[in-house]
């Protein structure tokens, strides 16, 4: 059996050899091992780089889209200032994502750590090393909470300038 490099760096050769073959203690070391693995995983894959640029260009889409509509999203948070303000446009995306965006972000970043054990069948391997399933699933956990906060961070900091560049600065009118 060929263990990748990220695993070899999870377990460790010395440490596969004298661990138990199930069982085992939950550690803080090993959760952050396997979060470490898991973060080297995603950061190698080709969708979370396509989704982290899909979140910086998409608001500049946005944007133009909406500057030249005739219609306004008047049924969002401050979707009737778009067009007067660009300071509204990262409100509007940041209302869409936190119902949809954030959601489908996740299941993109969880979907993809878990079908990457399966797609190169390792869940044998590394179910059968050093860490124990639960250091190995709550390293999956931070790493795909991370990847979502990150790519949100990348949409709200690419929509502020999208907005004001495509739109203008001009303030937003207030709600008193």
């Amino acid at each position: 059996i060929v263990v990748s490099r990220d695993h070899q760096r999870l377990f460790g050769c010395a440490e596969a050899a004298a661990a138990p073959l199930t069982g085992g203690f939950v550690t803080w070391t090993g959760i952050r091992a396997a979060a470490g693995v898991e973060c080297s995983k995603l950061a190698a894959q080709l969708r979370v780089r396509l989704l982290l640029a899909i979140c910086l260009i998409a608001p500049f889409g946005f944007a133009a889209v909406v500057l030249v509509q005739s219609s306004l999203p008047s049924d969002t948070l401050f979707g009737r200032a778009v067009k007067d303000s660009g300071l509204a446009v990262p409100l509007v995306i940041l209302g869409f994502a936190g119902l949809w965006g954030l959601p489908v972000m996740s299941g993109i970043a969880g979907g993809g750590l878990f079908s990457a054990g399966d797609r190169y069948n390792t869940w044998k391997v590394v179910l059968t090393r050093a860490r124990t399933r639960t250091e190995i699933f709550a390293g999956k956990l931070p790493a795909a909470l991370g990847l979502s906060c990150m790519a949100v961070v990348v949409l709200a900091t690419s929509s502020l300038p999208a907005g004001v560049l495509v739109v203008g600065a001009q303030p937003i009118v207030g709600l008193s």
